[in-house]
């Protein structure tokens, strides 16, 4: 089966879209080659799959019936061409009456590129109307990719999974304990160097510095991207110990949950700061090291901090 009919088509499409997922390559490729992954995206918005079955392999079949809200149902059945996993995908996709008569037959190519965590899908798909009342799905061929595509998104990103990681930062500060810690324990103290990168600008900033009190601080870029740090605190001990826990969201977007220990002890004249974070990233998100790096770069803040 080709793109093209063997009849003379009554109507032709082309059609390529482009959508950047906030997840790693590998979980959007599993939404595409596993069935009840599949299942829970495919088709417009409001249709259902109550068949999908997959073959995935060269030569391999693929059937899907959709069901939309109003009950009526739209077999398609298509054959793998090519897998080239996780990077690439090419398949025919044909669409059926309920006698199994072609309406519609198509070739859809899916590549996947991944960067910083996220995918880059590219799907160029096209389908020739083998019959004249076929014709008019045509036109609703954008739409309906579209909404599969935010379908999926919602479908990746609602994947109940974690990555795990951590990591230590040991530092010598010129400063004695008390006053490494009156940094992190004084709202003002704090405020000279726990903040955002460049072009970040702080719209809310809370902290109740005590066993089960919260701290909270929320920022906003340029771009309208708002990160938000929402902590409890659950031990402390003045001028050697704090422990408290964190979650990170991006646009209310859940991304972390972390533990965070920081022990200062004497250390010459100055103080040895141990930094010490255990985290779960959720639902995709790939820290890719980025978290270790932040905090370093805020304990340079706060080494400037004490210099001052």
């Amino acid at each position: 089966m080709t793109a093209r009919a063997e009849t003379k088509p009554f109507a032709e499409r082309e059609l390529t879209l482009t959508r950047v997922f906030d997840a790693p390559r590998a979980l959007v490729f599993k939404a595409w080659t596993e069935p009840q992954r599949l299942a829970r995206w495919w088709g417009p918005k409001g249709f259902t799959n109550p068949v999908c079955e997959m073959d995935v392999r060269p030569g391999g079949t693929l059937r899907i019936v959709m069901r939309a809200p109003d009950g009526s149902e739209y077999p398609m059945t298509g054959v793998f061409r090519e897998i080239v996993a996780p990077e690439r995908l090419v398949f025919t996709n044909v669409a059926v009456d309920t006698a199994g008569k072609p309406l519609l037959e198509g070739l859809t190519t899916v590549t996947f590129a991944e960067e910083g965590g996220k995918t880059t899908l590219v799907l160029k798909t096209r389908a020739v109307a083998v019959v004249a009342d076929a014709a008019r799905f045509l036109e609703g061929m954008e739409e309906g990719w579209t909404q599969s595509l935010e379908r999926l998104d919602e479908a990746v990103m609602t994947e109940r999974r974690a990555a795990h990681g951590s990591f230590v930062i040991e530092r010598v500060f010129d400063a004695a304990p008390a006053r490494v810690f009156r940094a992190f324990a004084d709202v003002g103290a704090k405020a000279r160097w726990f903040y955002g990168p460049e072009g970040w600008k702080e719209v809310v900033r809370e902290l109740d510095f005590r066993v089960g009190g919260r701290e909270r601080l929320r920022g906003a870029f340029a771009n309208g991207t708002v990160t938000t740090f929402d902590a409890a605190y659950h031990d402390i001990v003045p001028d050697r110990r704090i422990v408290y826990a964190y979650d990170m969201r991006i646009n209310e977007r859940h991304i972390s949950v972390s533990l965070a220990t920081v022990e200062l002890a004497p250390a010459g004249a100055g103080t040895r700061m141990i930094f010490t974070e255990q985290g779960a990233f959720l639902d995709g998100y790939d820290d890719a090291g980025s978290r270790e790096r932040g905090s370093q770069g805020l304990i340079d803040k706060l080494e400037a901090s004490l210099r001052s």
